[in-house]
Parts: C-alpha cells; sequence; structure tokens
C-alpha cells in the first residue's frame, strides 16, 4: 500500500477501502469535552460577583454559557452527523465522512474553542473578557473557512466529502456576531450597559446557531 492510498484509506488508487469506525473516536471526544465545559463554568461560579446582577460578571456569564453551549451542542451535533451517522453509497452503508484527517483537525479546533474559553472566563476585566470572546467566535469563523477549503478539496477524491449547505449561514453569523459584539463594546458607556446588551446578543446568536446547527442536520 502506497503513502498516499494509506493516508486517504484506498486499497488501491481508485478503491476505498472498508468504511471506518469514528463512533468510539466520536464518543470519547464529547465526553471529554462535555467534562471540560463543566469544569469551566463551575470556575467561573466559583467568583463572588456572579452572583450580583448590577456586577459585569453576572451578565459575562450568561455570555460566556452561550459561547460554551455553542461549542459543545454544536460539535455534538457536527461530530456525530459527519463522522457516525450513515450515509448509502452504491448500496453501502458509509459515514458521511471517511476521512481520519477531517476528523482530526475538527477535534484540534475544539481544543483551541477550548483554550479560548479558558481565557475569557479567566478575564479580570470586562474589556479582557469582551476580548476572548470574540477570539472565540474568530475561531469559529476561521474553523468554517478552514474546513470549507479542505472539504471542497477532498471531493475531488470523494464527492461525499464536500462541504455543507449551510456553511456560508454560520460564516455570516460569526460574521454578524462579531461586528455587533464589536459595535455595541465600543458604541455604549456604561460597562454594566455593554454587559447586559452583550449577554442578550451572545443569547439570540445560540438560538441562531442551534437553529442552523438543526436545520444542516435535517436537510445535511
Amino acid at each position: 500500500m502506497k503513502l498516499r492510498e494509506f493516508f486517504l484509506g484506498k486499497t488501491s488508487a481508485t478503491t476505498f477501502g472498508p468504511a471506518p469506525d469514528f463512533e468510539n473516536v466520536v464518543k470519547v471526544v464529547i465526553s471529554t469535552f462535555a467534562v471540560f465545559v463543566g469544569f469551566t463554568i463551575n470556575s467561573y461560579l466559583n467568583k463572588p460577583e456572579v452572583e450580583d446582577f448590577r456586577s459585569w460578571r453576572f451578565w459575562a456569564f450568561i455570555a460566556l454559557a452561550s459561547l460554551l453551549l455553542r461549542y459543545i451542542i454544536g460539535s455534538s451535533v457536527h461530530l456525530n452527523h459527519v463522522y457516525v451517522k450513515k450515509i448509502t453509497v452504491e448500496k453501502v452503508e458509509r459515514p458521511r465522512s471517511r476521512s481520519a484527517f477531517l476528523l482530526f483537525k475538527d477535534i484540534c479546533f475544539l481544543v483551541v474553542f477550548g483554550m479560548i474559553a479558558v481565557h475569557a472566563a479567566k478575564a479580570s476585566t470586562f474589556n479582557d473578557f469582551v476580548t476572548g470572546t470574540l477570539w472565540f467566535v474568530g475561531a469559529g469563523f476561521l474553523w468554517s473557512i478552514v474546513d470549507l477549503a479542505l472539504r471542497y478539496a477532498w471531493s475531488t477524491n470523494d464527492s461525499n466529502e464536500g462541504p455543507g449547505h449551510f456553511v456560508g449561514l454560520w460564516i455570516a453569523l460569526d460574521v454578524a456576531l462579531f461586528v455587533i459584539v464589536i459595535t455595541v463594546n465600543y458604541t455604549m458607556g456604561h460597562e454594566l450597559t455593554r454587559a447586559m446588551v452583550i449577554a442578550g446578543v451572545y443569547l439570540v446568536f445560540l438560538l441562531l446557531d442551534f437553529l442552523a446547527i438543526v436545520r444542516a442536520s435535517q436537510f445535511g
């Protein structure tokens, strides 16, 4: 077996091997990050100011929780839809994606999301917190762009590896969220007002992102 065939999971230049089983890998990844998200939220809740709705930390927690929910729900639905859910191609059942490389890419991005979330949770000022959340949104935008490019490239070997129909929507949501949060944080004066509005913005975009995830898995 040549190196290229090994990398692509092929038995020859034109023939794929048996469909890989990613289910156990996906289960472990999702379970690990669920624990990580719980730890991050628990650590943030230990801050005494979180209980005071007159503190920016109270409203920042709403924004943080929205980001982390987006992170864990989105990753779970995406990984299961792409690497676990079976499709039938030429009367053979297989996962939508057979690429171990693309799965590894997704796992790497999830690690980056986790690191950014920890950084945002440890922020000592509201502006630092907002900056951390913007890095999070920016990472989501980068993930979509990288995934779009790689899946277009991968589809030359397997047409089922192409990008999903809703990737453009996710890119648009990330860009809109980034612009709105920056605008609010730099045009509204009072810190508490900014915190309240930004918390509301992140909640609304959590709903929009949730709808996009559901529709993407529904219509594939």
